[in-house]
């Protein structure tokens, strides 16, 4: 594998750098594709389309620009580097500012589209190191596809694989509701993508020979040009890992309260139900709402017996309100046989009825 990534010419170095310098047109071309792919982004979020959303990522002119980033930054181009930074911040700005903007106008007046967040918006408020794991595979396979120009039809797929856009999107419609729960996990999964491609592409630069691979010397295993990279990707690692183990934490207690209330109800009578449960934390103690079905009335001692048994599984204070749905439930029931009707009465010669 490694003589393969180093089997890259001279020109073909030249032509990546140069399609990079070239690959968001103009400032005009460059902020016009921003504008345009966060108002579908945007849309997209509000509409829960991902349809929609998925159009944004493939228009969307971010890709390019980090690639640069990491190219420039492998390479030591300083003047490179400080240009590709600028036009990402300000790219960056533009697509919050607007999708804060488009955000206000959807949810104005007395039809609010963002009453209720839709799921895809929620949906990219909670990143975990799966989704850093798909940003380095995806930054990683976008420097590899850039520098063969046979590969270069799989860049649409990485565009979407590695989601830019839409993340920003996210913020800036967080802002606009006052969420800034929203925001803020939008904006750790935006920069956990930017530095997991400028990480990833940085390193498959340098082995293709983009990079000053003659300052490695024997003792040091990465580059000088890759520790900034690096220790961003490990500083972004930390919040995203434990995210990740609140994730697996709260998942692992709904499925205790879920195993609780089944087996009471279970216990109680084989025709009881469980619909659904919501629980929400309080000030002091977590809430759980429990809908059951049931074909007999709960009283409020085993109302009880499940709470103090759920609150033993979970070690938490809990407190339970049970919404009862009475069920009745009927025996077959056999038709009865149908009684046959008499024939009806024969005409006589004189137009009488004979019966």
């Amino acid at each position: 594998m490694q003589k393969g990534l180093s089997t890259i010419s001279v020109e073909r170095r030249l032509e990546v750098i140069h399609e990079l310098d070239a690959a968001g047109g103009t400032l005009l071309d460059y902020f016009l594709l921003i504008f345009l792919s966060c108002v579908i982004a945007t849309f997209g979020l509000v509409l829960n389309s991902g349809a929609v959303i998925i159009g944004a990522m493939l228009i969307a002119p971010l890709m390019p620009t980090i690639l640069r980033t990491a190219l420039s930054l492998v390479r030591g181009d300083v003047r490179r580097l400080g240009n590709s930074l600028t036009i990402l911040l300000a790219g960056t700005f533009l697509a919050l500012v607007l999708s804060t903007l488009l955000g206000n106008l959807v949810s104005a007046g007395g039809l609010n589209f963002l009453e209720i967040l839709p799921s895809e918006v929620t949906g990219r408020t909670q990143p975990t190191l799966f989704d850093l794991a798909v940003a380095l595979a995806g930054g990683a396979a976008g420097a590899y596809a850039l520098a063969q120009p046979r590969l270069s039809a799989t860049l649409p797929g990485v565009a979407i694989s590695t989601a830019l856009m839409p993340p920003l999107c996210v913020v800036g419609i967080g802002v606009s509701q006052g969420s800034w729960e929203i925001s803020w996990g939008a904006l750790l999964l935006f920069l956990a993508n930017l530095v997991a491609i400028v990480f990833a592409g940085s390193i498959v630069f340098a082995a293709m020979g983009f990079g000053p691979i003659s300052t490695i010397r024997r003792g040091h295993l990465v580059p000088r040009a890759l520790l900034l990279p690096t220790s961003l990707l490990l500083i972004m690692a930390v919040p995203l890992g434990g995210i990740m183990l609140h994730i697996a934490d709260d998942a692992h207690e709904n499925s205790l309260i879920h195993n609780s209330l089944v087996s009471w109800l279970t216990n109680s009578s084989s025709d009881n139900q469980l619909v659904s449960f919501d629980k929400e934390w309080q000030m002091d103690h977590l809430q759980i709402e429990a809908t059951v079905r049931s074909t007999n009335d709960i009283s409020r001692d085993q109302a009880l017996d499940v709470q103090r048994e759920i609150a033993s599984e979970i070690s938490k204070t809990v407190a339970l309100k049970l919404l009862v749905v009475p069920v009745t439930l009927l025996d077959p029931i056999t038709p009865l046989p149908q009684t046959p009707s008499p024939p009806p009465p024969t005409p006589g010669a004189t137009g009488t009825a004979i019966p």
